[in-house]
């Protein structure tokens, strides 16, 4: 067999297997749906019993469930479960629910009053560790702005700082440039003599005011680079912020009737 036919063959197999992993998920993902929608049913016509079997099915894909999906299988436990007065189970599954969408109510005109009052119960029980799950605005951040002087201390917050060192880097610049061009008017490029227009000898003046331009250039970088590093260091502190609060995992176990159930939520 030939090289280049070896590679088309895998080439062809790796497509056959990422196709076909590609269907699979469609299909779990159908299944689930209609699952739900089963579920829905029995639950509008009383059968609890039979709504809570097909929601632990459902409930049982893990990490392979959505938000959405996991949301609405936990609303249906929850309502199962307190309609067969199952409080501390449907208190259970309610927190569930609002671990999916921290956000989430019913609807008033579809359940009586006492189920909303748990559902709200729950939701002022659990609110600190409620609030971690909601989904946190991400600011755009840019990684180039930290080449720019104190703008990086500016994005990340940091604005004391930024002001500090903007002032800083701008009363360094001005001594540089002020000390050069009065060197400029002072001393002749040719001869490198310093004096005023009067003719009196500048020499030791002179001098000090290139010590003061090194100075102050040295003083300028010096700022600068500090700056962009303390600049893309707090850019990678709150990068990281982000992705803390945006990624979770929760592993509850929820008491059923004669055991309990592992529930297991991923959030990315």
């Amino acid at each position: 067999m030939s090289r280049s036919l070896a590679s088309a063959l895998v080439c062809l197999m790796v497509l056959l297997v990422a196709g076909g992993r590609g269907w699979a998920q469609q299909t779990d993902r159908a299944s689930r749906a209609a699952d739900i929608e089963r579920a829905n049913r029995a639950l509008d016509a009383g059968e609890f019993d039979q709504a809570r079997s097909i929601v632990r099915v459902v409930i049982s894909a893990g990490p392979a469930l959505t938000r959405l999906e996991r949301g609405e299988a936990f609303r249906i436990l929850a309502l199962s479960n307190f309609f067969q007065d199952k409080t501390e189970m449907a208190r259970a599954a309610f927190l569930e629910f609002l671990r999916s969408d921290p956000d989430a109510h019913l609807d008033p005109a579809l359940v009586p009053p006492e189920v909303i009052a748990l559902l709200e119960d729950v939701r002022a029980r659990h609110s600190a560790e409620l609030d971690s799950y909601r989904k946190k605005p991400k600011q755009k951040r840019y990684l180039l702005l930290n080449l720019v002087p104190a703008a990086g201390q500016f994005q990340n917050g940091e604005r004391s700082k930024g002001v500090l060192l903007g002032a800083g880097m701008g009363l360094m610049l001005s001594a540089n440039l002020a000390s050069y061009f009065v060197l400029r008017s002072m001393c002749d490029d040719v001869d490198r003599t310093c004096s005023s227009s009067s003719g009196k000898d500048r020499t030791s003046l002179a001098r000090s005011l290139q010590t003061v331009n090194i100075l102050a250039g040295v003083g300028l970088l010096s700022l600068y680079t500090y700056s962009v590093i303390d600049g893309y260091l707090g850019y990678r502190r709150a990068t990281k912020r982000q992705q803390q609060h945006a990624d979770y995992m929760s592993v509850m176990l929820i008491p059923e009737q004669g055991g309990a159930s592992l529930a297991l939520s991923l959030g990315f």
